[in-house]
């Protein structure tokens, strides 16, 4: 409880930290209403999948309801969602980008649907985590002791990509503690990052006019060699980065213990990343029952992104207001950094399901 407390309250000098930069450097404030002023009549559908709770939960102990995440309710205001099962056996045609969040134990008729859908055009914007700080087990659908590490390994293969496997990032520059003082800083451990501008590709689409994203737990993305696709990082840790083991961060996260182990590589690691190019099928054979179908296209376009947290309310708004009136204040780019990536996913190359929406 004493560590939970220590870490709001640096959260909270964190935000204040963040707020002070903007007023000094005159950069704009995140906008609450990120979705607001699109008057199509038809609006692009963003299909979501998520093994995280962002569309809301019942606590079965405490029976107490959990509202949708802030992020989910700014995509609802530009785009038009439909949640997907996660045992779903063909996404449908409608859909013009499918937000994978988190995902753990797919069937391979469920592999094989999300194949299908990138090959075939869809577009893709998944978030997969070493270490979820926000899987508190209240999601859809989760497998008995899933764990709290997500990854797509067979089709990220196919796509040309790796989530490297137990790794968790820690940053001695970009740690969300710096700047807060000695005494301070610990309680926020160097696996807990706060990307400034210099972290964030400045020509990718998702990253324009943002200043400042938080994330924890990070894991790492690698092209793999030989891949006929394109690999192109969003955003990167500073040279002053080492992976650490996700399975032993917890004993390391005691004050200035990773501090102590940081041992800088000098490599700037990929925590995000955009793919575009010809690729082939995980299952170039199908799958039984399903034989006919796609076994590679021309081109597909995902982005992928190597954690979670950075979606959970706590890690870019801050609530303001009595619990009936709450109002949820971005201090961070977080939100803005979604919607600009289902944007620019919409609008690359679309597919008929896309085309027949404007």
């Amino acid at each position: 409880m004493k560590r939970l407390i220590q870490t709001g309250l640096v959260l909270l000098l964190t935000v204040l930290v963040v707020v002070a930069i903007r007023l000094l450097a005159g950069l704009p404030f995140p906008d609450g209403r990120l979705g607001q002023g699109l008057s199509a009549p038809k609006r692009p559908v963003i299909g979501l999948l998520s093994w995280l709770p962002l569309a809301g939960a019942i606590d079965p102990h405490g029976r107490q309801v959990t509202p949708p995440w802030q992020v989910l309710e700014e995509i609802r205001q530009r785009f038009q969602v439909e949640l997907v099962p996660g045992s779903v056996e063909q996404v449908p045609d409608e859909i013009a980008v499918l937000l994978l969040v988190h995902p753990k134990g797919l069937s391979e008729p469920s592999l094989y649907a999300i194949d299908q859908f990138v090959l075939r055009g869809g577009k893709l914007l998944l978030f997969v985590d070493p270490l979820s700080e926000a899987d508190t087990g209240l999601g859809p659908d989760l497998p008995p002791d899933a764990g709290r590490a997500s990854d797509l390994e067979p089709l990220l293969e196919a796509w040309g990509l790796r989530l490297v496997p137990d790794q968790v990032l820690a940053d001695g520059t970009y740690a969300m503690g710096m700047g807060l003082g000695r005494g301070l800083a610990p309680a926020l451990p160097e696996d807990w990052l706060g990307l400034p501008r210099a972290a964030l590709d400045p020509r990718d689409a998702s990253t324009q006019g943002l200043a400042y994203l938080s994330l924890a737990s990070a894991g790492l993305l690698e092209p793999l060699v030989g891949a006929s696709t394109r690999f192109m990082p969003v955003l990167r840790s500073s040279a002053n980065a080492m992976p650490f083991a996700a399975t032993g961060i917890a004993a390391l996260r005691e004050p200035l213990g990773l501090s102590r182990e940081l041992k800088p590589t000098g490599e700037r690691y990929s925590l995000a990343a955009r793919i575009r190019g010809p690729a082939r099928s995980a299952y170039p054979e199908g799958i039984e029952g399903r034989r006919e179908g796609l076994k590679a296209a021309d081109s597909i376009h995902l982005l992928v992104v190597a954690d979670t947290d950075l979606l959970s309310d706590p890690l870019w708004v801050q609530a303001q207001g009595l619990r009936a009136e709450t109002v949820r204040q971005p201090w961070a780019d977080n939100g803005r950094f979604v919607i600009n990536a289902l944007n620019s996913l919409v609008r690359s190359n679309a597919p008929p399901a896309v085309a027949r929406l404007r």
